[in-house]
């Protein structure tokens, strides 16, 4: 198969793991386990930026196939459309899109099963409306934040799979506003669970 193809599939597997893991929470809880805060605080401004460059990552994956397509309907012919996000040619090779497949393929397995061992604890964004249990078995035995930890391996392998500009701007701002998150959900974790949870950062590293 082709491995720009694999792109475009993984960027549709990324978008179905998250959406069934919202159906699934919705199912046992009747209601959405997604909050989108509006409020001016440190937290509602990391989320929304983490959303912004998610979706400048969708669109750089949308764009790479769109131009494969124009380029198969062409001839090869077709506008170079996908310069404009400054390739780094000399990394386009195939082994290191492989690297970058298999950096992408792994991170989204880990991370859905990070987040399917969470249950119906499971949220995107601090909720502090309703009760939830704390977490410490599975992956969480290892790190306190494997879902974001397998965020990071994708960001990592996209840049190598779709070496450009926007893919490294990506992949920066992603880990740092991840490393942000973990310990804004932290100091909530700590107030909403207190000694509890304390422990449970005494024996386990934050990532690994």
């Amino acid at each position: 198969m082709d491995l720009g193809r694999l792109v475009g599939i993984f960027g549709l597997l990324f978008v179905a793991v998250i959406l069934l893991r919202v159906f699934l929470v919705y199912r046992k809880l009747g209601y959405l386990p997604v909050i989108f805060g509006r409020s001016d605080s440190a937290h509602d401004y990391v989320h929304n930026v983490l959303m912004a460059v998610l979706a400048l990552e969708g669109i750089n994956i949308l764009l790479f196939r769109m131009q494969a397509l124009m380029d198969y309907l062409n001839g090869g012919n077709a506008l170079e459309f996908y310069n404009y996000l400054g390739p780094f040619h000399a990394l386009e090779t195939p082994e290191f899109r492989i690297l970058g497949l298999v950096l992408c393929y792994l991170g989204l397995l880990w991370s859905a099963i990070s987040q399917s061992q969470m249950g119906k604890n499971w949220r995107v964004d601090i909720n502090d409306k309703h009760e939830t249990s704390l977490v410490t078995r599975g992956f969480y035995k290892f790190s306190r934040h494997p879902i974001y930890l397998g965020f990071m391996v994708i960001t990592v392998g996209l840049f190598f799979a779709l070496p450009n500009v926007v893919s490294l701007l990506c992949g920066v701002m992603t880990i740092v506003i991840l490393s942000i998150e973990a310990r804004l959900e932290e100091e909530f974790l700590l107030l909403r669970h207190g000694e509890l949870y304390r422990d449970y950062m005494a024996r386990t590293r934050r990532w690994l």
